[in-house]
């Protein structure tokens, strides 16, 4: 963690929200193993990482998925224990299965904002292959993965049954999001009275209200943004990968945001993410 400050002092950085190695799970297929394993990742990131410096790091807990049960109860456990947010293998999980309603309900409750993140994957079984072709065309679409698990939390009705839970979509960039939302409306409106469950709320205001996206560089931020709405949107520097911005990042803020608004620029840049996960000088 000192480390990590240090590295964030250098870049700019007032706090970070951390996703860690666990951001795409351990493949435990053992349902004890797995969350005995999860469990002791929260309890370090809490006590022994979070704890150095609280104002400035967050790192999230990680839920088990081999239960709705066993996920919502490790959530109120790690929110007990002080966490201020959860990640949850989306790709692992039913999201179409309403007995995940019980963990909603357990975000809802706790106030914990739960992110899905991106995962190796495709239909066609691209790969990241470094030096190889495929490492670019998987990584041209790597962010778009969200967007099946984002039309089930919309069209399922689980977000409007749980107007308190907030659902963070980690790197899925907003470039893709302004056509989905728009063809989600069509798409409500088209279809909502033939079908079995239709919500009274248009996906675009249920995204508005309860879900952020987050991207890091994203050459047409700047015109895209409003189109969604500042407060929808986090921006992210993706430390320590590659592709980050890191130790340039107010210098790639400034070129890729300079022409919001300042306040667009402060909430997309500071105060989203500062009031979702409870930092303090959120205001």
């Amino acid at each position: 963690p000192r480390l990590r400050l240090q590295d964030m002092d250098r870049d700019g950085l007032r706090a970070s929200v951390i996703y860690g190695p666990l951001a795409l799970g351990l493949p435990i297929g053992d349902p004890a193993l797995q969350r005995a394993c999860y469990g002791a990742w929260n309890d370090w990131a809490v006590e022994e990482f979070n704890a150095v410096a609280p104002d400035r790091l967050c790192v999230l807990a990680f839920l088990p998925g081999y239960s709705p049960e066993a996920a919502a109860a490790e959530l109120e456990r790690c929110a007990e224990r002080g966490h201020r947010g959860a990640i949850v293998d989306v790709f692992e999980i039913d999201l179409t299965d309403a007995a995940w309603d019980r963990l909603w309900a357990a975000a809802e409750h706790t106030g914990l904002p739960i992110s899905f993140h991106l995962k190796a994957g495709s239909w066609s079984g691209l790969s990241y292959q470094v030096g190889r072709w495929p490492s670019a065309a998987f990584a041209t679409v790597l962010p778009l993965q969200l967007d099946e698990p984002l039309a089930v939390m919309l069209f399922s009705g689980a977000l409007e049954r749980h107007p308190g839970l907030t659902l963070v979509l980690a790197e899925s960039g907003v470039g893709w999001l302004p056509y989905f939302l728009a063809r989600a409306d069509l798409e409500w409106r088209n279809l909502r009275d033939t079908l079995d469950v239709a919500t009274r709320t248009p996906p675009s205001e249920l995204f508005r209200r309860q879900v952020l996206a987050t991207f890091e560089e994203e050459e047409l931020g700047a015109q895209l943004i409003p189109l969604l709405g500042a407060d929808s949107c986090m921006w992210a520097s993706d430390y320590p990968h590659t592709d980050s911005t890191f130790p340039n990042s107010l210098e790639a803020i400034e070129e890729a945001l300079g022409t919001l608004s300042a306040e667009d620029q402060r909430k997309v840049t500071a105060t989203n993410c500062a009031r979702l996960y409870r930092f303090s000088g959120a205001d």
